[in-house]
């Protein structure tokens, strides 16, 4: 392996010798230069241990039938005459992301990985055009670009190898499926890519696109995980700040069996911060008090109360229309505005979101494709600590338990987090207090345990210390929420048979203390949900008369109520969102 010092020195030389005796030198003309050189100079691929992924992507530059792609001019109407393809239509689901925060010896870098996201394997990307590509949210913010002076300039397009350093790993870069330092990739930039302008304004604008030559090398496939990443995106620590997002728009080309189309999208992904952000499960208006939502499936509307004690200070129906086959699915903050979002799913099984903002609706629309019947949401909440809502989904038939990692409408990554066989999700909340919210469950024998969840993963499963060896199923689990204030989630019990509520106190795993908090609430009344209604850090109780529609709020302090009253009637047919 040749020293980093030793490999610079052979690519400045080299590419000094080739700038001399070949045509002149251009970003133009950057990487057919820079491939040329890592065949003359021997250069291998420089393994970065800190890179969290992409190692079955190092290529070897010197194995046998290697070829160099050379670069050439082609038009869209070329480039479908290439892949013998006519136009029709096919399935695109948008631009979705992956993000992470590394650490390096140098700095940490913020990533941004942006995909074109598709419904079949066989789905092909074939270029994105019409790009336009920014930051927001913070004027200081640029996107990291990686250089050589003198040699190996700044640029949107991906280099076929990776000359030695971090640096060049989490280079801000375009691309048809391809990483950075893959030798063959085909990522070509459209004629009208003008590259030296884009990195003098930060930002892909105008006509600016690329495709991948040839469309059957693979790349642009959207293979097992249904998706092709068109670019990453890199904000050094010296330029970031909270709140900062990656603007990305676009057209794309694709095909399905060998008939393409084309279909655009507009998406603003938040560049994560590598901290734990707090986050608040049910605010509207940002005043560290909860509020409520309802939806009447009647009258297919949302209405909201702002809450300030057991008063509600404001309200609204909201007037966008809900669709009649529409089922509440429940509510969190799914984009980190400080206002809670609410889900829905209609009856193909398809999730939708509607981000609010106060007492209006935002924005709205589909945060999945259809999904069986046996797949059920269990739980919205931040498993992941980024201070913003993720979705938990349960199969019912197999107990294989997924999470949605989620950014307002966008579902930026998600996979299964374990099984959960014969088991009933009783909730999520923070129950460590450690910024990452976990989830409770209780087997079909009544034991209760509970996943202990970190970065979105789970970091310990046991049962629940100092709790009963099994909990009647005539008790059902009405909120994992803090009731003392310690900021740890605890789990307030409802009684379906004798109306007895009861809480046990929590510290991770473990029951800490616990008590009968009421012996039986008359029948006619029932928890229509847990909120923290007046500011104070502990979570109070919300119960609706099932005839008449009062509500009554219950003021809590740990396990003993400690005042109560009347709030307001609502009608029977509007159901709180919880």
């Amino acid at each position: 392996m040749l020293s980093r010092e030793e490999s610079l020195r052979r690519l400045l030389s080299c590419i000094s010798h080739v700038s001399i005796i070949g045509p002149p030198y251009t970003i133009g003309t950057r990487r057919s230069t820079v491939r040329s050189c890592v065949k003359v100079c021997g250069l291998a691929r420089t393994s970065i241990n800190s890179r969290p992924k992409r190692a079955d992507l190092r290529v070897e530059l010197h194995r046998p039938g290697a070829l160099l792609m050379q670069k050439s001019i082609i038009s869209i109407a070329a480039l479908a005459a290439a892949s013998s393809v006519t136009l029709a239509h096919c399935d695109f689901s948008g631009f979705t992301s992956t993000s992470y925060v590394v650490e390096t010896s140098s700095t940490r870098y913020h990533v941004v990985e942006v995909y074109a996201q598709f419904t079949q394997t066989t789905d092909r990307l074939l270029n994105l055009f019409n790009a336009e590509i920014s930051l927001s949210g913070n004027p200081s913010a640029v996107f990291h670009q990686a250089e050589l002076v003198g040699a190996i300039p700044k640029s949107f397009l991906p280099l076929p190898f990776l000359p030695p350093g971090d640096e060049w790993v989490y280079d801000t870069y375009i691309t048809v499926g391809a990483y950075q330092g893959n030798l063959l990739n085909g990522t070509t930039p459209d004629p009208d890519f003008d590259d030296s302008t884009y990195t003098a304004a930060n930002a892909i604008s105008g006509t600016g696109g690329w495709y991948n030559l040839p469309p059957s090398n693979g790349f642009g496939d959207a293979g097992s995980d249904l998706k092709v990443c068109v670019g990453q995106f890199t904000i050094d620590d010296a330029h970031y700040a909270n709140g900062t997002r990656v603007q990305f728009a676009g057209t794309i080309g694709y095909s399905r069996y060998g008939i393409a189309t084309f279909a655009a999208d507009t998406r603003s992904f938040a560049v994560p911060s590598g901290q734990l952000i707090a986050y608040y499960p049910d605010r509207l208006d940002n005043d560290a008090i909860s509020d409520v939502l309802f939806h009447n499936p009647q009258s297919r509307q949302v209405a909201a109360w702002l809450m300030n004690g057991l008063t509600r200070k404001a309200g609204a129906v909201f007037s966008d229309e809900v669709p009649g086959d529409y089922v509440s699915q429940g509510i969190g903050d799914l984009n980190g505005d400080g206002s809670t979002d609410l889900v829905f799913r209609n009856a193909s099984g398809q999730f939708f979101a509607w981000l609010t903002n106060g007492l209006s609706i935002t924005q709205k629309g589909p945060i999945s494709g259809a999904l069986a019947a046996n797949w059920q949401c269990v739980g919205i909440g931040d498993l992941s600590g980024d201070g913003r809502a993720d979705l938990v989904l349960h199969n019912t038939t197999t107990g294989q338990v997924n999470a949605w990692y989620m950014d307002g409408l966008i579902k930026i990554s998600g996979g299964t987090i374990g099984s959960a066989p014969s088991a009933q999700c009783l909730g999520i909340g923070d129950l460590n207090a450690d910024g990452y919210q976990d989830l409770l469950w209780r087997s079909s024998l009544g034991f209760v345990s509970g996943w202990i969840m970190q970065e979105g993963v789970v970091f310990a499963n046991s049962a629940i210390a100092g709790a009963p060896n099994a909990i009647a199923s005539s008790w059902s689990a009405k909120a994992l929420r803090d009731l003392n204030g310690d900021g740890k989630a605890d789990v307030l019990w409802y009684n379906e048979q004798t109306g007895a509520v009861s809480g046990w106190l929590m510290d991770g795993a473990a029951k800490t203390a616990g008590g009968i908090i009421h012996p039986g609430v008359a029948s006619a009344w029932k928890i229509d949900a847990v909120r923290d209604v007046d500011g104070d850090g502990r979570y109070d109780i919300l119960w609706r008369h099932q005839s008449t529609g009062d509500m009554n709020g219950w003021i809590m302090n740990g396990l003993t109520k400690q005042s109560g009253g009347f709030i307001r009637t609502a009608n029977t047919a509007w159901t709180m969102a919880d």
